[in-house]
């Protein structure tokens, strides 16, 4: 890149799946590229909209279930490249290749991929590879896989050469598509379960919001408004609207879902405190910051 050029990065979700990269006819841009995501034929028959809608399920299903799974870098402002990574069970056409299957302990990268032929070999694919590695080593992860192809660009996660030079190596080859690995280092140890916490409470927060917009919430509400718009507004519907809004008061803050999610909220909370205060890889500080953990959680369960 020249020193004039400004790379950034983007974590993709499904808000914004439309600044994805274009550069082909549909259905081979980014945004509509649902090839790992499928097993069938990868063809125009699917349609654009049925495609972004696939393709937007697929990034809520997996960023609630294993948290980030794409990037998107951006040159000096215009989407330049994109990646794409997620464990092999959230990809199913991992099984169709030769040289698969990729292993279960890994994340696998499905693409990293710079469109526009002018822009590579100026460092954008190297930098967008880093991000996912460093992203993923921050989370615990302690390898990646990808099919790389042999002799040729033409491949949604780019030529073997390149990934051989960012210490890849291949671990099974018996078509044009081997399979390469890299180990990724271990993360702190603290570091390390803070990411995991703070991805299960994220989880549990999202199960909160979910609840909270159940529709007989939702209709409920509206109901008692209309009742109370046509009657006049008389004293009796707005004493009945206050006792509804206590009744859904005590619904969600005594019921043993939200208790329950309250409660492990709590609890991971604890643990991430007692481990961030001085957590250690020995067996013994490891079974002391349990033991204290448990002491804390049994108060609380109390």
């Amino acid at each position: 890149m020249e020193a004039r050029d400004s790379l950034r990065f983007n974590v993709v979700s499904h808000l914004n799946l439309k600044e994805l990269p274009t550069f082909r006819l549909f259905p081979y841009s980014c945004q509509y590229c649902v090839y790992w995501e499928s097993t069938g034929d990868f063809d125009e028959k699917i349609g654009k909209e049925e495609a972004q809608r696939l393709k937007s399920a697929w990034f809520r299903r997996v960023s609630r279930e294993f948290g980030d799974c794409g990037v998107i870098a951006y040159l000096n402002d215009e989407p330049a490249g994109y990646a794409e990574y997620a464990p092999p069970k959230f990809l199913s056409r991992v099984q169709q290749y030769e040289s698969g299957p990729p292993s279960s302990d890994a994340v696998f990268l499905a693409c990293l991929y710079i469109p526009k032929k002018e822009l590579r070999g100026r460092g954008i694919g190297k930098s967008l590879l880093d991000f996912v590695l460093s992203d993923l080593q921050k989370r615990g992860y302690t390898a990646i896989e990808t099919f790389a192809r042999i002799g040729s660009e033409s491949s949604p996660a780019g030529p073997l050469e390149f990934y051989l030079k960012q210490g890849f190596s291949v671990k099974r080859e018996k078509d044009e598509f081997p399979l390469v690995r890299k180990e990724l280092a271990r993360p702190d140890g603290t570091r390390h379960l803070r990411n995991i916490l703070h991805h299960k409470i994220a989880l549990k927060v999202d199960a909160f919001i979910d609840l909270l917009k159940h529709p007989l919430i939702f209709y409920g509400l509206l109901a008692f408004d209309l009742i109370f718009l046509v009657s006049g507004g008389t004293i009796y519907f707005l004493m009945a609207r206050q006792f509804l809004n206590w009744a859904l008061w005590m619904l969600i803050t005594q019921s043993p879902v939200i208790v329950g999610i309250y409660r492990k909220l709590q609890h991971e909370e604890s643990l991430a405190r007692v481990m961030s205060e001085g957590y250690e890889t020995s067996p013994e500080k490891w079974k002391q910051s349990m033991e204290e953990y448990e002491k804390i959680v049994g108060k609380r369960e109390d």
